[in-house]
């Protein structure tokens, strides 16, 4: 594959399906998501996994097919995937169960990669290209979903020195929370939830290294990875925890900064 995706969808009683996406373009052959079974997976059996067009899946729905799909996320009960498009704007909503595409949402320059919020009312999307965060309402009880770029976040205009490069990756949402690694360095937490969103707090480049990705959350620190082989390793800006010492119920904040290496 040209590229691939893939989380773990889990149903009843502790079954999984691996969801993979081959990036590539359309025309030649990508644009495709395959389906295994877990338990397949875990014996050895792999078999045939399910095909679906992801192209033809979108055609006619919403703002119709992406390019190059990249990235999947879902909702906290596996019910629906969000498939955000890396050379177009477009994110899919895609239903687990059926695997129809029921949303296409063009948010722009480019949908680098699409969370769903904790409480299930917000899609944060990275457009990369766009250096803006984007938000999308979503309703997935009525499977309604609404794109007003006006509510979007523009990273672009807050650039700096200790800010470059404000191109948003990977949105790790925790609570009302955005934590968004930009690729120039550096971290804003958004608050994501208010109209308009708001910075909360942002650290410059120099205590948070470029090209930062992903992150997650380890009791009551959030932990971010960034850096490349130059910037890596144990006396490098690679992995930093930012302390929970807020009044939020139960998600993580921007209290304090530190390496979580050794």
């Amino acid at each position: 594959m040209a590229g691939t995706s893939f989380v773990a969808a889990y149903g009843q009683a502790g079954a999984y399906e691996v969801w993979l996406i081959d990036q590539a373009d359309a025309v030649r052959g990508g644009a495709r998501l395959y389906i295994y079974d877990g338990a397949r997976l875990e014996a050895g059996q792999p078999g045939t996994p399910e095909v679906i067009n992801l192209d033809a899946a979108a055609a006619g729905v919403g703002d119709g097919p992406g390019a190059r799909p990249h990235m999947i996320a879902f909702d906290r009960a596996y019910r629906y995937a969000v498939i955000a498009n890396v050379v177009s704007g477009h994110v899919y909503v895609m239903r687990a169960a059926d695997r129809k595409i029921i949303a296409s949402i063009d948010v722009g320059e480019q949908a680098h990669h699409a969370e769903v919020s904790p409480d299930g009312r917000f899609i944060i999307v990275a457009n990369q290209n766009g250096k803006r965060v984007a938000r999308i309402a979503a309703d997935f009880a009525a499977e309604r979903f609404t794109y007003n770029r006006a509510d979007d976040l523009d990273l672009g205009a807050l650039e700096d020195a200790a800010h470059p490069d404000n191109a948003p990756v990977c949105p790790l949402l925790v609570g009302n929370r955005a934590y968004v690694v930009p690729r120039g360095g550096g971290l804003y937490v958004i608050g994501y939830a208010t109209t308009p969103m708001r910075v909360l707090r942002s650290f410059g480049r120099d205590a948070i290294a470029p090209a930062g990705c992903g992150g997650t959350v380890v009791g009551n620190k959030v932990y971010i990875n960034s850096g490349t082989a130059q910037t890596s390793g144990p006396d490098r800006r690679s992995d930093r925890g930012i302390t929970d010492r807020s009044a939020c119920r139960g998600c993580p904040d921007s209290g304090a900064i530190g390496s979580s290496a050794p």
